[in-house]
């Protein structure tokens, strides 16, 4: 009651306090708008909807009309109604009526002139446009803006005074009374009813970030955020996913909640296209009409689409399908509420990106570690190991320990060339260089011991589908083949071709040197093959004519066997 004191005092000063004389005892001004202050101060303080039922029944009661109506316009554009509130009529009659009132005649002139009408006979108004059939009879009209501040937030209307007479101009008092008290409580409750809305999204937020700093995982909290988006506006479903590209398809749906989910991803899809497009979230009802809801009715239900862009580029997509407004009066507050979860989707995707490049960083640093461990520590002991073995050979020592200790040097080399290989796999390529950059690199170190550089045809449209693993053991076949040439084949020429063969991957290394002994140890290139057929493929050694060798490899495009 404390909070309405203040519009109850800016009430009485419109009205003369010594012409409530005047009035009979049971409809005296001032106990009238006492009792209705009190009688609207016990009501729910966030029953909004009741409300403005409450005050149109007693606009009616004051005035002694038999029918009342208030208009609310609608959020954001105040030329139209999004809400009609109707008292004395029966359901029977509201059905035989059929559609609302949409502002226009009489009950629009209040729409574009927010001023006080009295009418003894609405019907013989020049912009009068009479009534749809089952209407009832409504002749005297009494209407006034309700205000809250300088802004109109609807019209209040009392039509068809008891006995047919006319409003007095005592009525036209009380009924002003009434919209500045109206005006007051509407705007408290709408205050209560944000700081509620604001209550419950701080906790939704509190929750949120909780999650995110205890949970192991990021992407865990994504069904968080779609729960509480669903259990504040009892939405019938929610999704989030994800979408890249230039026409935002396909969409990637990391998680949902919800009966027939997908189904309503699909239906939503022009709505989140449009969004995606201009950047904005996007709001609209699944009513087919722009006709104002009426109280006591079912009204529309809300679907809201809000894009975020995260740091990689890529769009996620918040989407909360048929969610119920806190009243009927407004749904901006929710909105906002469904964009502040969208942002805080954003967030944890950001999170997952973040804490993925972490592991992918925290896992080149080990590997680039044990390279370095291994090229600084592991080789060269054991060169000097071998070193040391090539010093016992000028020794006078027996035959069989001398191929003993040429054996063993020769493993030495073997194993030297394996650890370079596995330096060479745990090293990360350079992040957005081509594959054929990788592969002159390759041959640029071959160039000093085989006396000259290599010639490379390589199909650039690789880079397109390699996988990293792909392109790790392409580079160590590369390696070895070249390596196998520069010790063995004398060549002075050698071409490297690599290409795609529909959905496999080859790759010919051509010399024109002494070509294949007899009988040879296959060691470093046994590995090659080995590859080949760990990926699913093969490798052959053929005779190049008029000289030389060919080394051809082919492995499967896309099978990820290690």
């Amino acid at each position: 009651l404390d909070d309405v004191r203040p519009c109850l005092s800016a009430t009485l000063t419109v009205m003369d306090p010594s012409s409530s004389a005047n009035f009979p005892p049971d409809r005296n001004p001032v106990r009238s708008l006492l009792s209705t202050v009190q009688d609207l101060s016990l009501m729910d303080p966030t029953d909004l909807d009741g409300l403005l039922g409450r005050i149109v029944e007693v606009a009616s009661q004051m005035t002694g009309a038999r029918y009342g109506a208030m208009s609310v316009l609608t959020e954001g554009d105040p030329t139209k109604w999004g809400h009609f509130v109707t008292h004395g009529l029966s359901e029977a009659e509201c059905r035989l009526i059929g559609a609302l009132p949409c502002g226009r005649g009489v009950l629009g002139r209040l729409l574009s002139h927010p001023t006080g009408v009295r009418l003894a006979d609405l019907t013989q108004e020049a912009d009068a446009v009479g009534f749809p059939p089952g209407h009832p009879t409504m002749r005297s009209f009494l209407g006034r803006p309700i205000r809250i501040g300088s802004t109109v937030f609807g019209n209040l209307y009392v039509t068809e005074k008891a006995h047919g007479q006319p409003f007095t101009e005592e009525d036209e008092e009380m009924l002003e009374a009434l919209t500045v008290v109206a005006g007051g409580v509407i705007d408290l409750t709408r205050q209560r009813l944000e700081a509620q809305s604001h209550r419950a999204t701080s906790e939704t937020i509190r929750q949120i970030n909780r999650a995110l700093l205890f949970e192991d995982d990021p992407a865990h909290v994504v069904p968080l955020v779609l729960a509480q988006a669903r259990r504040l506006r009892q939405a019938e479903a929610a999704a989030v996913f994800t979408t890249t590209g230039g026409d935002y398809s396909p969409f990637d749906v990391i998680a949902a909640e919800g009966a027939g989910v997908s189904a309503l991803v699909e239906a939503a899809r022009a709505h989140v296209m449009h969004s995606l497009s201009v950047g904005t979230s996007l709001h609209w009802t699944d009513s087919d009409t722009d006709s104002p809801s009426q109280l006591g009715g079912a009204g529309p239900r809300y679907n809201s689409v809000v894009p975020v862009r995260v740091n990689d580029g890529t769009w996620v997509v918040l989407l909360v399908v048929g969610w119920i407004p806190a009243t009927r009066v407004t749904h901006r507050c929710t909105e906002g509420v469904l964009e502040a979860l969208g942002d805080q989707v954003g967030l944890v995707m950001d999170r997952v990106a973040a804490r993925r490049t972490h592991d992918i960083l925290m896992q080149v640093d080990d590997r680039e570690r044990i390279a370095r461990d291994l090229h600084d520590l592991v080789i060269q002991r054991i060169f000097a190991a071998g070193l040391t073995l090539q010093g016992a050979t000028r020794l006078a020592l027996p035959q069989a320990a001398q191929d003993r200790i040429e054996s063993t040097i020769g493993e030495l080399d073997a194993t030297i060339r394996d650890i370079r290989s596995t330096i060479f796999a745990l090293t990360p390529a350079g992040n957005g260089a081509s594959v054929q950059k990788h592969i002159h690199e390759l041959m640029d170190t071959y160039a000093v011991s085989l006396g000259f550089t290599p010639v490379l045809l390589c199909d650039e449209a690789l880079d397109d589908v390699l996988t990293e693993h792909r392109r790790l053991a392409l580079l160590l076949v590369l390696r070895e083949a070249l390596s196998n040439v520069s010790r063995h084949a004398h060549a002075t020429s050698v071409q490297v071709e690599v290409r795609m063969d529909g959905d496999r991957l080859g790759v010919d290394v051509t010399d024109n040197g002494v070509g294949l002994p007899d009988h040879y140890a296959e060691s470093g290139l046994g590995n090659v093959r080995s590859r080949a057929l760990r990926h699913g493929g093969s490798m052959t050694l053929s005779a190049h004519t008029p000289s030389g060798t060919v080394l051809r490899w082919q492995v499967p495009l896309h099978d990820e066997r290690a």
